[in-house]
């Protein structure tokens, strides 16, 4: 996991879609990374935010994608 960074923290469902779709369209790879434990308590994300991670190498096409 360590090499992933993070190139978006928010709490914004319709805006993470819209990343994840300009990412997918750039055939950049993700990950997605939230800390609702599996969804029993989503409340979380609002707090800490959904996190999209992309390896090291593609940070700089995937900043300048989004």
């Amino acid at each position: 996991m360590s090499d992933y960074v993070c190139i978006y923290r928010g709490n914004e469902p319709v805006e993470i879609e819209f990343i994840k779709s300009k990412l997918e369209d750039s055939g950049i790879p993700y990950m997605i990374r939230t800390n609702d434990a599996s969804g029993t308590m989503p409340h979380l994300n609002l707090e800490r935010g959904i996190e999209i991670l992309v390896h090291k190498e593609n940070e700089p096409e995937a900043k300048s994608t989004i």
